[in-house]
C-alpha cells in the first residue's frame, strides 16, 4: 500500500489531525518528544524487560541475598505471568521504584550503572530502523526532546544554553541543510537533539530511578519551568511514548486549565485505542491521537513517520513536484550542481535535459515541446556595461508566447537581481535553499494551472 492510499483510507478524525499536525510542523512550531517505543524497533528492551536483566545481574553479584533485590523479583515474576493478554496498566511510578530498590541494593561504585550498560545491550540497527531514523530527522521539527537515553538518537543534556536557544533564540527554516535527505540512504542530521535523561555514552547524570526523577525535576535549575514554557508555546508530538510520566501530565493539565481546556497541546501516535478513550484524550488531556494497528509489527507507526517525512520536509515535496515536469538548465559547468541533481533526483529524470550554451536552449525551446521550467546561469557580458548572456537569453524568450518561467543561478550579487527580474526573470538567487524555494514556487503554480486553468495561478 502507498502512502497516498493509505492516508486516504485513514478515518476522517485521522486523517485532519494528520494534515493540521503536518502545517503545524512546516509553521516550525512543532516539538517530537520521542519515547522507548521508538527505539524497540531496534530491539532494545522494554522498562520491564531492563529491570529484569538489571534484577539478573544483581542476582548473579554481591547484592544476590538483598531484600531489595527480592522484592524486585517477585514483582517482576509477577509481571511476567502477565505479559500475554495482560491488561495490567503499565506504571512507570512502580518501574521507577524498582529500579530504585535495585540501585540501592548495588551500592558499589559504578554497580547499577554498570548493569544498566550491560542489560540495555546493543541495538540491531536494522534497514527498517534506519528508516524509520531517517524519517524522523528528515520532518523539519524545531527540536527533539527524548527520555530515551541510548545512542540511538544521540544529543545533548539540555541546560540553560539550550533552553535559551530553543525559547527565545532558535530560528527554523525548514529549507535548513541539516533536513536535507541523504541521497546515499543515510540519516540527516536533523533538528537538533536533547536527552532530558541523559546518555549511557557520556558523563550526563542518567534519569532512571525514582530518586533519579526527583533530583532532575526539582534539583535541576529551571527544568520543569523550561517544558511548560515550550509546551505552552509548542506543539508536541509524543512518539512512541506511553503518556505515563506524571510530571508532564501535570504540566499538561496545568496548560488546558490555563487556556480553556479546549487546546489541543499536543498528538500522540499510538496503538489502536477504544473510539471513547481517544475521545477522552482529546477533551480532557488536549492530545489527538492519531492510532495505529500494533499487531503489523509497529509498520503504521512508521507510516506516520513516512506520510510526514513526505508532506513537510520540502525537498521530498519539491521531488515529487518534479516527477513527469520538464525542466531545462543552462549551465557551461553542470558540474557544480551535482548536489541538488542529488537531492532533487533530476539525474535519470526523462523530463529533465542539461545543457552548457543559451544557443542550445534556445534550440530546445523552439522544438516544439512543452516546458515547464528553465534554469540558467548569469553569464557575464564583456564590458562592465554589457548584458548578461541570462538577459540576452530572456530577451529571446520575451517574444514567445509559450515562454517557460525562467530561474536564473547566480552569485550574491543585488544589482544582477534586479537586472534580471527587469528582463523577465521569474526569479533571481544565488543559494541552493532558495533555489529550491523558487523551483517549488514555479511547480506549485503549475500544478494550480493544470488543475484550474490559469486563473488557479
Amino acid at each position: 500500500m502507498n502512502l497516498e492510499t493509505w492516508h486516504a483510507d485513514l478515518p476522517d478524525t485521522t486523517k485532519s489531525g494528520l494534515v493540521d499536525l503536518a502545517a503545524t510542523i512546516r509553521r516550525g512550531d512543532c516539538v517530537a518528544f520521542v519515547g522507548a517505543g521508538f527505539s524497540a524497533g531496534a530491539g532494545l528492551p522494554n522498562w520491564w524487560r531492563l529491570l529484569d536483566r538489571i534484577c539478573a545481574c544483581a542476582e548473579g553479584g554481591l547484592a544476590a541475598s538483598a531484600p531489595e533485590v527480592e522484592l524486585v523479583r517477585k514483582r517482576l515474576d509477577a509481571k511476567r505471568l502477565q505479559e500475554d493478554g495482560s491488561t495490567r496498566p503499565f506504571d512507570p511510578g512502580e518501574a521507577e521504584m524498582l529500579a530504585q530498590l535495585l540501585k540501592d541494593a548495588m551500592s558499589e561504585e559504578g554497580a547499577f550503572q554498570n548493569a544498566l550498560t550491560q542489560a540495555l545491550g546493543q541495538p540491531n540497527e536494522t534497514a527498517a530502523f534506519r528508516r524509520r531514523r531517517s524519517n524522523l530527522l528528515q520532518v523539519p521539527f524545531r527540536a527533539i526532546l527524548t527520555t530515551n537515553f541510548d545512542g540511538l538518537l544521540p544529543g545533548v543534556y539540555p541546560q540553560a544554553d539550550a533552553y535559551r536557544r530553543l525559547l527565545r533564540e532558535e530560528e527554523h527554516w525548514s529549507w535548513a541543510h541539516r533536513f536535507w535527505p541523504d541521497p546515499t540512504g543515510g540519516a540527516p542530521s536533523g533538528a537538533p537533539v536533547y536527552q532530558l535523561h541523559g546518555n549511557l555514552d557520556s558523563s550526563d547524570s542518567i534519569v532512571f530511578t525514582k530518586g533519579d526523577y526527583r533530583a532532575r525535576l526539582y534539583g535541576s535549575r529551571g527544568y520543569l519551568d523550561f517544558l511548560k514554557a515550550l509546551m505552552a508555546s509548542r506543539t508536541f508530538l509524543f512518539l512512541g511514548f506511553s503518556l505515563g510520566d506524571e510530571y508532564l501530565n501535570l504540566l499538561r493539565s496545568d496548560l488546558l486549565e490555563l487556556l480553556g481546556g479546549t487546546a489541543t497541546l499536543a498528538y500522540a501516535v499510538m496503538p489502536l485505542l477504544p473510539p471513547a478513550e481517544a475521545t477522552y484524550y482529546q477533551k480532557h488531556e488536549g492530545i489527538h491521537v492519531l492510532p495505529y494497528t500494533s499487531h503489523t509489527g509497529h509498520a503504521d507507526f512508521d507510516k506516520y513517520l513516512d506520510w510526514l517525512a513526505v508532506n513537510t520536509n520540502p525537498i521530498r515535496e519539491l521531488r515529487t513536484l518534479l516527477q513527469g515536469r520538464r525542466v531545462l538548465w543552462v549551465d557551461p559547468n553542470p558540474q557544480n550542481n551535482a548536489l541538488a541533481l542529488q537531492q532533487l533526483g533530476l539525474a535519470g529524470n526523462r523530463g529533465f535535459t542539461q545543457l552548457t550554451s543559451h544557443r542550445e536552449a534556445l534550440s530546445q525551446l523552439g522544438a516544439g515541446a512543452d516546458w515547464d521550467l528553465v534554469i540558467t546561469n548569469w553569464g557575464r557580458g564583456q564590458g562592465a556595461s554589457a548584458r548578461s548572456q541570462a538577459e540576452d537569453f530572456l530577451a529571446q524568450l520575451r517574444s514567445r508566447p509559450d515562454q517557460p518561467p525562467v530561474i536564473v543561478f547566480a552569485s550574491d550579487w543585488q544589482a544582477n537581481r534586479w537586472r534580471a527580474l527587469r528582463a523577465g526573470a521569474f526569479a533571481y538567487t544565488w543559494t541552493w535553499a532558495g533555489l529550491f524555494k523558487e523551483i517549488r514556487r514555479v511547480m506549485r503554480a503549475r500544478d494550480a494551472m493544470d488543475t484550474n486553468g490559469p486563473s488557479g495561478v
